[in-house]
Order: structure tokens, then C-alpha cells, then sequence
């Protein structure tokens, strides 16, 4: 069991622990900026576990390893693996730490990185376990923001589209919040997560980009705050079917396309959209 030295979950992290992880993230980012690769994580090996597809995810696992001085054990075709053949995932991590000092996890199902820590002797690290959480996600973003506009304390953060499947938007609410930042979550009714109510995020159902842009003039905004817009520009989503919500009079379908990103750029001018699909 190594569920102490894994990262499953935003909630284990309070905010002198994120303020840690920043300092160390920046000092090896400095590092690899001056001199292009170190040494640090020399002779170990980190097994890149995806049940789902992944591009950017697994690339950034895969490349920050062999940055440090690392190698990495990819597997990324699950399908044609023992997994087709019955193994379990208790089995499969059973098996990759025999190799590796370290798992990535990328799964379908809510629960699977958590699972996987209990039964593995090495750390487990969650790229995303269903419609859960996406932890190193949203640190990467809150380490980009921080970067990019100092002390999150007192920023107002609108998280804009489909957030009823989106795992990256739970880890976010939660690690902004950590850090001090007023969260508010704009989506259609239907595409609002259920519970949220009780997140520590304002909320806002999103009817109309004109409704959205109304709402948005009214608060006390300033230049230094930012818009995350997550873009879904398929009607499906690999992590639940999309509620069908374009045929209902007045409800937007939840979709923001590059026209709509570029008014809101145009509307809301000092604004500052992060952009993800």
C-alpha cells in the first residue's frame, strides 16, 4: 500500500504544501531552462499506465521524466496488453511496479487511482480517473497562473463550459479555492455538475453567450483576472454522453467555438482567457 506518497486527489493538498510544490516546480524548471536536462531522477523509472487515450497528458509525464534524467515505461495501447487477456487493475500494478519506481494512471473509472494506491508498493500519481479528478492538471495550471499573475489571493477565476464531465474543472475549484482565489462556474443547466452547491464556487447557468457577457460586465473585475474557457467541440464526450440541449429554445448548447472565444476576447478586452479543450 502507498497511498501516503501518491497523488490521488487536490483535497491532500493544503496551501503551504501547494506553495512547496510551486518552489520546488520552479527551481526545476529553472534548471532545465539553463542547462537543458539534470540529473536528479538518475537510474529511475516511471511507467506511464493509460487506459484512455492521451496526447498531452502522457507526452508531459514522459518528457518531464527524461528531463530530469529519468526513463519511462509507456503503455499506452491498454488494449493490446494482458488487460485484454483479464488481468486486473490491481494485477497490472502489481506487475509495473516490479519495474518502475513510480505509476502514472489514466483510467475511465471514478476511484481507479485510489484503488490502484492500495494495493501498490510504489507511489501512484492520478492523470485522470473518469469524470473525477485530473490533480496534476490543475496544479500545472495553478503553477501557470501563479506565474503569470502573482498571489492568487483575491482573484476572481470564471471557469466557463461543459462541467458536468470535466474532471480538470473539479481539480481546479478546489486548488483555486486553496489558494485564495474566488472560483465562479458558468455552464447550461444541464452541463452543471450536480452538488456543486456545495463547492466553494459562485454559480452561474449559462443561457445565452449575450447572458454571459451581460453577467460578466456587471462584476467587479479587473485586467489581472482571467476567463478559463473549456472548449467541447464535439457533440460526445469519451467520459459520458452529452445531454442534448441545442434543440431547447434560449439554451446554449454549451459549445464555444473559436468565434465565440474570439468575442469574448474582443468584448471583454483586459480579460485574460486560458483556454482548454
Amino acid at each position: 500500500m502507498c497511498i501516503r506518497d501518491s497523488v490521488l486527489s487536490v483535497k491532500q493538498f493544503n496551501r503551504p504544501k501547494l506553495e512547496h510544490i510551486f518552489e520546488v516546480a520552479h527551481s526545476m524548471r529553472s534548471m532545465v531552462e539553463r542547462f537543458g536536462t539534470a540529473d536528479m531522477l538518475h537510474g529511475h523509472v516511471l511507467a506511464n499506465l493509460f487506459y484512455e487515450p492521451s496526447t498531452r497528458t502522457s507526452s508531459s509525464f514522459a518528457a518531464a521524466m527524461v528531463r530530469l534524467g529519468g526513463r519511462v515505461l509507456s503503455i499506452n495501447e491498454v488494449v493490446y496488453s494482458s488487460v485484454s487477456k483479464g488481468e486486473s487493475l490491481p494485477d497490472t500494478v502489481r506487475t509495473l511496479e516490479c519495474y518502475a519506481d513510480a505509476i502514472v494512471l489514466r483510467h475511465p473509472e471514478v476511484g481507479a487511482a485510489a484503488t490502484a494506491a492500495r494495493y501498490a508498493h510504489v507511489p501512484i500519481i492520478n492523470a485522470g480517473d473518469g469524470t473525477h479528478e485530473h490533480p496534476t492538471q490543475a496544479l500545472l495550471d495553478a503553477y501557470t497562473l501563479r506565474h503569470r499573475l502573482g498571489d492568487l489571493t483575491g482573484r476572481h477565476v470564471v471557469i466557463v463550459g461543459d462541467l458536468a464531465h470535466s474532471r480538470v474543472f473539479r481539480s481546479n475549484v478546489i486548488t483555486l479555492a486553496t489558494l485564495g482565489a474566488q472560483v465562479t462556474v458558468v455552464a447550461p443547466p444541464t452541463l452543471m455538475p450536480s452538488g456543486i452547491g456545495a463547492w466553494a464556487a459562485r454559480l452561474c447557468m449559462l443561457f445565452s453567450l449575450a447572458y454571459v457577457l451581460a453577467q460578466l460586465a456587471e462584476w467587479p473585475l479587473t485586467g489581472g483576472n482571467l476567463i478559463e474557457a473549456f472548449l467541447r467541440r464535439k457533440a460526445g464526450t469519451s467520459r459520458g454522453d452529452m445531454p442534448p440541449t441545442s434543440g431547447r429554445p434560449g439554451v446554449s448548447s454549451g459549445v464555444l467555438s473559436a468565434q465565440t472565444v474570439r468575442h469574448l476576447r474582443g468584448v471583454l478586452g483586459g480579460y485574460r482567457p486560458f483556454l482548454w479543450k
